[in-house]
């Protein structure tokens, strides 16, 4: 069922019953029609669709005097997949205007197929509040015998009265407030005219007033004191009130503080505008300066590093290639991209121990005392060992063959290594060839490659501070993949 709101009737007949009190309650045949989502009220005016053969059926019950009239009550809201059950309570409605809903494009054959489907929009006003005794199911349409509900209180009670008169004003406080964005009313505030009698103002409240919900508008029907009935609008009205002077104040609040952070917003804004500008006239003023102070910068780094060659008493092949460097380096700005590069290939020749070495000693008979007490048996390996220092000690050099030590992990081959260096007092090294994968690890890269640094082996020479080390190549079996 789709509800349309109409407004106000424009008949103003007494539809409230007042009966003796010792009369017994007045009983009537209604046909029902349940109503989701809308509530008739008494002396109200609204509109809902139905169907168009319940709707015939209806009319005919009512001609045949088998009922009084129509009712409308409205479902329970039920959840989804259950069947809505309607309330107890409603309105008895007077028929004010039907009109037909059929497609103009359908013809008169098709329209007979289609009549189940067919609904009519039917304008009523409402009357007197029921409630339902019983029902039964006629044909489509459902047959209740009601009992009629009256106004117990009289209007001219003071309190009535002044009930009235609150509701009333508070009306004229949500009305002034009510907007298309934020509607309180269904109604727009030229057309609200305040009625003079109770059950005209509550029912406006209940059909006009948006925020309320279906149980709510149900709870004002069903209240039958004018008092009590006139406190529960009352209480609604005030509770929207109070949830507008909320909404408002949020909203203020709101308001307030976007105002405030769009403040904010255009200040840091200007501050930053006038941070550039200072920036920029700081810059203009320190630009000589800084020029100044960069060159001065680059010339003393350039001088302490032509002072760290001088002393690291560089070979004359090396010194003519460190001398050819420093000058093209003094030519370089410190930006151009070999500047880097060069400056590094420099201080890694002061860096090197060109005349440093260690005190070396090849006494065998300590040298054959060091080897037994490092190491038990391997005997033929110590006879090379002795052997191979008694041949560099007659020759007086180091230069010729290479040591090989071959075997499998965890004989000592390391160990002898760590060993030949203590026995002839030099400083021991050892590089793991496992993992290699280029050559330019062991021998260093070209320095025309970015972030190129030396080989293993000279690194070793820079750690260790001398020029006649004991190296230890080791895993060289590791290297055979590559």
């Amino acid at each position: 069922v789709r509800a349309v709101f109409s407004g106000f009737s424009g008949d103003s007949r007494a539809i409230s019953i007042f009966m003796a009190p010792d009369a017994s309650p007045v009983r009537a045949k209604l046909v029902l029609v349940t109503l989701r989502n809308q509530v008739i009220f008494p002396l109200f005016r609204s509109a809902f669709e139905v169907n168009k053969r319940s709707f015939e059926q209806a009319q005919l019950l009512i001609d045949q005097k088998k009922a009084d009239g129509l009712g409308a009550i409205a479902l329970r809201p039920a959840a989804q997949g259950r069947e809505a059950v309607p309330f107890q309570v409603g309105t008895q409605c007077s028929v004010v205007h039907v009109e037909q809903k059929q497609d103009k494009d359908v013809d008169n054959e098709v329209s007979q197929m289609l009549m189940d489907r067919q609904s009519v929009l039917v304008s009523v006003e409402g009357g007197a509040r029921f409630k339902v005794l019983h029902s039964e199911l006629v044909g489509q349409v459902e047959l209740a015998e009601v009992e009629l509900l009256e106004d117990k209180e009289d209007e001219k009670d003071l309190k009535v009265r002044a009930l009235i008169q609150s509701v009333q004003d508070k009306m004229a406080e949500l009305v002034s407030k009510n907007s298309p964005e934020n509607p309180i009313f269904r109604t727009r505030r030229q057309q609200l005219q305040f009625p003079i009698t109770a059950t005209l103002l509550t029912s406006f409240v209940g059909a006009a007033l948006m925020p309320l919900t279906i149980e709510e508008r149900q709870q004002i029907l069903e209240t039958v004191g004018l008092k009590q009935r006139l406190e529960l609008v009352l209480d609604f009205l005030q509770r929207e009130s109070q949830a507008m002077r909320v909404s408002t104040q949020i909203s203020e609040s709101i308001q307030r503080s976007r105002d405030q952070e769009m403040k904010m917003m255009a200040l840091q804004r200007q501050a930053q505008e006038i941070q550039r500008e200072l920036q920029r006239l700081q810059q203009k003023k320190d630009k000589h300066s800084d020029d100044e102070g960069q060159s001065s910068e680059e010339e003393d780094e350039l001088t302490h590093l032509g002072e760290k060659l001088s002393k690291a008493n560089l070979p004359e092949d090396a010194k003519r290639i460190a001398k050819k460097e420093l000058k093209r380096l003094k030519s370089l700005q410190a930006h151009h991209p070999e500047y880097t590069s060069t400056h590094s290939y420099l201080e890694l020749l002061a860096s090197l121990p060109w005349n440093t070495s260690t005190k070396e000693s090849f006494d065998l008979q300590g040298a054959r005392r060091l080897l037994d007490e490092d190491h038990r048996g391997l005997e033929k390996v110590k006879i090379r060992i002795l052997e191979f220092l008694a041949v560099q000690k007659l020759r007086g050099n180091m230069k010729g063959p290479i040591l090989c030590l071959h075997g499998p992990p965890g004989i000592g081959k390391t160990s002898l290594g760590r060993s030949i260096a203590r026995a002839i007092g030099r400083k021991f090294h050892r590089i793991a060839l496992g993992g290699v994968r280029d050559e330019a690890e062991l021998r260093g890269h070209r320095r025309t490659y970015i972030g190129s640094i030396p080989g293993v082996i000279i690194q070793a020479f820079q750690t260790l501070g001398v020029n006649n080390p004991v190296i230890l190549l080791d895993e060289v079996d590791k290297t055979s993949q590559n």
